[in-house]
């Protein structure tokens, strides 16, 4: 009797665990579910097949099937019938950025030479525009057409856009930032032209402040971009949600392995599972150690979540994993989308973040450069962070691309004009920023010059046209940066390029006069400032030159260049002289304006449209006296600051247009409508999780914003290094910046006026700020 207890007793318990296994089985398996079941922002995008017309007021947008956000403006017209995707008429915007990756690859590609447009089958990012087709493969851009001067006008934002002209060879290429237009009834006769020519035929020109004519496209580039942001954190919230669904315990945790065990006695077993469960324990064997990763970044362990990282990327690229998706192309899909979901997280994140780095390693480019494949999609990662004004990371990525760009193997490029859009799209890039740009970027252009040296030296008159076309550039960049006393860094660069095209010989190989009044000024400029010998000239040459003989070089020539300097009038004298003393006092010069008028000998130099610490900045310099007759700062206006003084009137005028920003600043409503809406909310948890990753913690109800635009917020009661409470505005910009902070400590406040904080150094810049107001505070005391 007491032996067939025990047996009931041993059976039951068995049972009670086969139940229990099989419970928690069902409950992961539902939990795996649980991914159809979130608000995926691409379920609620659209297969538009119609001839869209936007006859009212209000813009027409929608997020389409393919991954692109359209916006066509009042009066737009837009035929999408039959993929027909052409613009007829009126002002869109498109964001290609979060479409499928197959469409984004096909529109790199884009189409054969010479093209056709009647054989032109177009995918998502691709627009016809009258006789030409725009490529967008991965960005966003403005287009816009007008019937009544049979003209198309294209703008490129963030990242190339591609025109394909009738019989055109090769698409021609629009940079980040810049412009064209083009007339529909020349577009025929454009193909035939070489690139300089074809240029000034579009007019290719930077788009800013100062482009007359434009408003209708910058209005649409605003309105766009704002939507653009809200689709684009919709979909990085859901990225997030759907990882945390994806399993309820880590696979590599014991109940995970206990579980895997399960499925995989299931598989061959076949007990209480659908005919589907055999694909989806292949999906979760193969995919286990991605959702390592995310269990890792839930437990703050970086270290494991980058090994689990590095393992994956070993899956991804082996057999088993491109066996499985061709035998199951439900699970594909299923892939592509969360794939998709998640580059736009990695693309879409703070590049400081902790996790960012190895979000890199799932997402981002490869670690290394040896396909010019490898290069471009690296240069794409520096020119998202640049566009967004994230200084520092840019130029991290730009520096990991100039240590790996020797690894490029040039047996791998098929097409050497590659290299020569690649060129120019840097070209491009320092001639609107040239101020902003640095030695990297230089370096990087001067690299992308020799490897295209080296790639047409085969090709006889064209590789002429090339080579000219780099010298009109180089003279073009030594032109701007000569006279520059903070420059002579790009000037030993550049030089070195100069001498290794031997651009003096131009002329005569070309067999015509190549160069204009302006160039062959500074052709002779360059040759009397570098006074260099034959030694001199064959070690810039030289690819070994050592750090010492370089520093010896820059040495000479910055010498020589302040002879040159002293021998004319001394301080701000020139346009450029005044951008570098702006520069050195951390003022932004882009888009700024200056118009000089002359009297006697002395110079009036009026400038307006630059900006220091968000308030604008105008005035009238003399440099007679280099004095200010007149600056305006914000609401604050002074007639006595010297360039002397400058920095002391500039500090008192920035801290009393704060104090007066304190005084008139509205009162916020808690229960405003603009917090309570389903917008407000993803802009108020974005805001809640971009403090906390620099160590700032506040409730979500304390983040309040205070503009109808959802662009600013103020929070109270965040509380920083667990000893302090803040007050502080939060400007969601482009670019990120946190002003008017209060920090309570105690009994005690004190106030950082006047002091404005970026968010990737926020939580040490403000650490610092706290520590030296109380430090003055002390000695204030103390006294």
């Amino acid at each position: 009797m007491r032996q067939y207890f025990t047996s009931l007793q041993v059976f039951l318990a068995a049972a009670l665990a086969m139940v229990v296994f099989i419970g928690i089985l069902w409950v992961e398996k539902s939990n795996f579910n649980k991914v159809s079941d979130l608000e995926d922002p691409y379920e609620s995008a659209v297969l538009i097949n119609e001839r869209v017309v936007v006859n009212g007021t209000e813009a027409r947008s929608w997020l389409h099937k393919t991954g692109e956000i359209f916006i066509l403006m009042p009066g737009g017209k837009l035929n999408m019938t039959n993929q027909a995707r052409e613009l007829e008429e009126g002002v869109l915007f498109l964001n290609s950025s979060l479409q499928d990756q197959a469409d984004i690859d096909q529109a790199k590609v884009g189409f054969s030479a010479p093209f056709a447009l009647g054989e032109a089958r177009l995918s998502g990012g691709q627009i016809k525009i009258g006789p030409i087709v725009v490529s967008i493969p991965q960005g966003v851009a403005v287009l816009k057409r007008d019937l009544v001067r049979q003209e198309a006008i294209i703008y490129a934002h963030d990242h190339p856009v591609y025109i394909y002209l009738p019989s055109a060879t090769e698409p021609f290429l629009v940079p980040a930032g810049y412009m064209v237009l083009v007339k529909e009834n020349r577009a025929t006769l454009l193909a035939p032209l070489y690139f300089t020519k074809l240029k000034k035929e579009l007019k290719l020109e930077p788009l800013d402040d100062k482009t007359l004519g434009m408003e209708s496209v910058q209005s649409a580039l605003l309105q766009g971009i704002e939507l653009s942001r809200l689709w684009e954190q919709q979909v990085i919230l859901y990225a997030e949600e759907s990882v945390v669904a994806l399993n309820r315990f880590a696979p590599d945790s014991v109940m995970g392995k206990l579980l895997n065990g399960l499925y995989f006695i299931q598989r061959f077993y076949a007990l209480g599972v659908d005919d589907n469960f055999k694909d989806e324990y292949g999906y979760k064997k193969l995919t286990a150690q991605i959702r390592n990763v995310y269990f890792a970044f839930a437990d703050a362990d970086l270290e494991r979540a980058l090994k689990a990282a590095q393992e994956f990327t070993e899956v991804r690229g082996g057999a088993d994993w491109a066996r499985y998706f061709i035998e199951t192309p439900t699970y594909k899909k299923i892939w592509s989308q969360f794939a998709k979901q998640q580059r736009v997280w990695f693309y879409g994140a703070f590049p400081d973040d902790r996790e960012v780095e190895v979000l890199k390693v799932l997402w981002g480019p490869k670690n290394k450069i040896v396909s010019f494949e490898d290069f471009q999609d690296n240069y794409f990662l520096f020119e998202t962070y640049y566009a967004q004004n994230y200084i520092v990371p840019a130029q991290r990525e730009l520096q990991f691309i100039l240590d790996n760009f020797t690894n490029l193997d040039y047996d791998l490029i098929q097409d050497s004009r590659n290299i020569t859009q690649a060129r120019r799209q840097v070209s491009l890039l320092l001639q609107r920023d040239a101020q902003r740009s640095n030695s990297l970027i230089f370096e990087l252009y001067i690299e992308l010059v020799e490897a295209e040296r080296l790639l047409r030296a085969e090709e006889s008159e064209l590789g002429q046209e090339v080579r000219l076309e780099v010298a009109q550039e180089l003279l073009y960049f030594l032109d701007k940066l000569l006279d520059s006393r903070t420059r002579q860094d790009e000037v030993i660069i550049l030089l070195k390029a100069y001498k290794n095209l031997d651009i003096g010989s131009l002329a005569e190989s070309l067999g015509r006069s190549v160069f204009n009044e302006k160039e062959r000024e500074t052709l002779n400029r360059v040759q009397s400032l570098e006074n260099l010998t034959e030694e001199d000239m064959a070690m810039i040459r030289a690819d070994n030159v050592t750090a010492e003989e370089v520093k010896n070089l820059r040495e000479q020539l910055r010498n020589q260049a302040e002879q040159i300097i002293a021998a004319g009038p001394t301080g701000v004298q020139t346009i450029e002289d005044l951008t570098d003393f702006f520069l050195k006092r951390e003022i932004l010069t882009q888009g700024m304006r200056v118009q000089i008028n002359e009297k006697d000998d002395n110079k009036f130099m009026t400038f307006n449209q630059a900006s220091y610490n968000g308030y604008p900045l105008q005035g009238t310099f003399e440099t007679e006296r280099q004095k200010f007759s007149l600056i305006k700062l914000g609401e604050i206006t002074e007639t006595r600051a010297t360039a002397s003084n400058f920095s002391a009137f500039l500090s008192q005028m920035l801290s009393a247009n704060e104090k007066l920003r304190n005084d008139d600043k509205p009162e916020v409503v808690d229960d405003g409508p603009n917090n309570g809406t389903s917008t407000a909310i993803l802009q108020r948890r974005n805001i809640l999780k971009l403090l906390e990753q620099q160590g700032i913690s506040a409730k979500f109800d304390n983040i309040l914003l205070t503009n109808d635009k959802l662009t600013k917020a103020t929070v109270r009661q965040a509380s920083f290094e667990k000893k302090y409470l803040l007050v502080l505005d939060f400007d969601i910009g482009p670019p990120i910046r946190i002003r008017n902070v209060t920090v309570e400590f105690g009994r005690s406040s004190i106030l950082l006026a006047g002091q404005v904080f970026p968010l990737e150094t926020l939580q040490a810049d403000l650490l610092k700020a706290i520590e030296a107001k109380l430090e003055e505070v002390n000695l204030d005391s103390g006294a």
